[in-house]
């Protein structure tokens, strides 16, 4: 946990995302109707997480593997799964609390209607962990900061372009996309559409357990061997 939120970016990423993202659903749902309001503060619940756990657990590794506390730990036993299990445990607690954080304050402040609250914390939670997933594959396969800035962008542009389409499109489309799963279990809910409901969730279930297999797979433990 303490590598997460080490150091002034990381810092940013996780304690200021939730922030940046309240105060853009406010600025962007002023004088929205309430359908609006909703949209809006749903996507900035969401996509927080995509600016904050994401790029932070990602930089994390990337930033082990430069310093060579990666090495330090293989040399003490640690294996492969054991560090990304480790990571993908103290991330996902971080992501689903940008999000939770998020929620709450536009709650509060009369943004979000109370009936969709639960539903939008149940499908934080489940995205919280196939964010963190994503986050930890990005880190595995980019060799510095510099190759993270770009390895890292197509999941992001596709998860911001899943989050911001849930009301334009289809949820069953929604769902089939990597962090869909938030947007389709909050809409989906509200609406008692269980089907789009179900498939986001198992859907996340499928890319997390890729993003996990990918990342045991092209996981390396110096930039030298990147």
């Amino acid at each position: 946990m303490k590598y997460i939120v080490r150091g002034r970016i990381n810092q940013i990423m996780t304690l200021g995302a939730p922030v940046l993202a309240f105060a853009m659903a406010l600025w962007m749902g002023n004088g929205a109707n309430v359908s609006g309001r909703v949209q809006t503060s749903l996507s900035m619940s969401f996509i927080v997480q995509l600016f904050g756990i994401y790029m932070a657990l990602a930089g994390v590794i990337v930033g082990m593997r430069g310093n060579c506390s990666l090495l330090w730990l293989f040399d003490r036993g640690y294996r492969k799964s054991a560090i990304i299990g480790m990571l993908l445990t103290a991330g996902f607690p971080v992501a689903f609390l940008q999000s939770f954080a998020v929620i709450s304050g536009l709650f509060l402040t009369g943004y979000l209607p109370g009936n969709i609250v639960p539903f939008a914390v149940l499908g934080a939670f489940v995205q919280s962990i196939s964010v963190s997933a994503a986050g930890i594959f990005v880190g595995t396969i980019s060799r510095d900061v510099a190759v993270l800035q770009w390895v890292s962008l197509p999941l992001l542009l596709l998860g911001a372009v899943a989050i911001n389409l849930a009301g334009v499109l289809d949820l069953s489309i929604i769902a089939a996309l990597p962090f869909g799963v938030g947007m389709v279990v909050a809409l989906g809910g509200l609406d008692n559409s269980m089907v789009p409901v179900f498939g986001a969730i198992t859907a996340s279930v499928l890319w997390t357990s890729a993003f996990i297999w990918l990342s045991v797979v092209g996981w390396k433990w110096s930039s030298r061997a990147a």
